[in-house]
């Protein structure tokens, strides 16, 4: 399964420049390039909160502690993992998707597809997004709060937490969108589907994995480690590469001006 990145490059040009369709699904691989942690990188330094982390994520990275200490789990948050956010650029992985007007599924809470010059209606953020605040007591934005709790006029990021009793309605969207702009791959002469840093613990894009296949997707993961092999398939490429890399290989194909 594992292919040459430099092979799979020049195939994706010459896939987008026949005028091939495609569709990118990102995880958290696709921003590490950015400087922004990934959750389940190996170690404490690679957990969201850096050198916080054993204190911060339980606090700041679980539902149930903005609902008891919304004040402390807004600090943590803010200081170290916020700021990273806001502080990080889009790398290659996103300027190049966004420059080809790919539509992104995403996982990422970080708004770089977006800040990469991404449509907004091109990019479904189905765990919702950090770049805006909703009420840590009962979800709504800020000036419709229901205070209907204690924790209630806190704001918290409209993104989805380890267990969470809000799902915020920023990630229902991303949803919605999610399943359309799969849906639109659909009598798409083999649409290429690119699998960018993701983790398979959540099985967040399964379903549109099997949608993409019953369109005849040619697959391709980009990933440090390789696919696990209940979402894998025979014709699938693997690319041990990381994303900015490899789609960096990408724009110098597609765009430069060598043969292909």
């Amino acid at each position: 399964m594992e292919e040459d990145p430099e092979t799979i490059a020049r195939e994706v040009a010459r896939a987008l420049r026949a005028g091939r369709r495609a569709v990118a699904f990102t995880g958290a691989g696709a921003s590490a390039e950015s400087g922004v942690m990934p959750f389940r990188a190996p170690g404490a330094a690679g957990v969201l909160w850096s050198g916080l982390a054993l204190l911060g994520l339980p606090l700041a990275g679980d539902g149930r502690a903005w609902h008891a200490w919304p004040r402390v789990a807004h600090f943590f948050y803010s200081r170290f993992f916020l700021a990273g956010v806001l502080a990080a650029a889009p790398n290659a992985c996103h300027t190049f998707l966004a420059d080809c007007g790919m539509p992104v599924v995403t996982t990422n809470v970080d708004g770089l597809h977006e800040r990469a010059g991404a449509p907004p209606e091109q990019v479904a953020a189905v765990h919702g997004t950090v770049l805006e605040e909703i009420c840590a007591g009962c979800g709504r934005p800020l000036p419709d709060c229901a205070r209907v709790h204690p924790c209630c006029g806190y704001p918290r990021p409209a993104a989805l937490l380890f267990h969470d009793a809000i799902h915020p309605a920023a990630a229902i969207a991303g949803g919605g969108r999610a399943h359309d702009l799969v849906h639109a791959m659909q009598g798409a002469d083999t649409p290429l589907l690119f699998i960018v840093g993701v983790s398979w613990a959540l099985p967040t894009f399964a379903c549109l994995l099997s949608e993409m296949r019953s369109y005849g997707a040619r697959v391709i993961h980009v990933n440090l480690a390789p696919p696990p092999e209940r979402v894998a398939a025979p014709g699938d490429a693997w690319v041990r590469e990381p994303a900015a890399v490899f789609f960096g290989r990408c724009r110098a194909a597609y765009f430069g001006s060598g043969d292909l």
